[in-house]
């Protein structure tokens, strides 16, 4: 038999039912994303015929260090990546968020930044460039944040790729300076069945 309390309490829960969504934890993928190890400890050089990459103590976003990618070849790209981050966590359909701060010393040139799904033999999934285009880089640092999804093969996991590209002029050099790097997948988010609090 139910008391006055428990039938009033009844009455309640089949006239307003709640959901509970559990927050997506935050999973940081990255190594060495602000370079504060002092080297380039956690990132892959990917050089053009005339480029050097080097993480350095001149004018940092934040800390004491940023990561410094010249590329003086013209019309060419050299680029950096975080490669093959979450291998076993991320899975296809991943949220994943990305933040990075940059700012260019060059002339005619332009800053990419692009994520890969990756197949874990294989060529990408998917290549995403983000933003859509070329980064609006100046000579002070910006904040740059996006918010994708990762492609529909990760079995390699996903890699964050940020490429100076220099453009035709044969004096064209590029001078790209990153900092505080992060590539987070939001996992766990689930909403609850409808629930009423007793």
């Amino acid at each position: 038999m139910l008391t006055s309390f428990a039938r009033a309490l009844a009455t309640l829960c089949a006239l307003a039912s709640f959901t509970l969504v559990h927050a997506a934890p935050q999973v940081e993928l990255t190594t060495n994303g602000d370079f504060e190890t002092g080297d380039e400890t956690g990132w892959q050089y990917l050089p053009s015929g005339n480029s050097a990459f080097n993480a350095t103590s001149f004018q940092p976003n934040n800390g004491t260090w940023c990561g410094d990618l010249l590329n003086s070849l013209p019309n060419s790209l050299a680029g950096i990546q975080q490669a093959n981050l979450g291998v076993g966590t991320v899975q296809p359909g991943d949220t994943i968020a990305i933040s990075f701060s940059a700012r260019i010393q060059g002339t005619d040139e332009q800053g990419l930044a692009e994520l890969l799904s990756e197949t874990s033999g294989g060529a990408p999934s998917s290549v995403e460039l983000l933003g859509g285009g070329p980064l609006p880089l100046s000579i002070t640092w910006q904040d740059f944040s996006f918010v994708t999804t990762a492609g529909p093969d990760v079995s390699g996991g996903i890699s964050l790729r940020i490429s100076a590209d220099t453009g035709f002029d044969p004096n064209s050099f590029a001078s790209l300076f990153v900092d505080d790097v992060s590539v987070k997948v939001l996992t766990g988010s689930v909403a609850g069945a409808p629930y009423c609090f007793g």
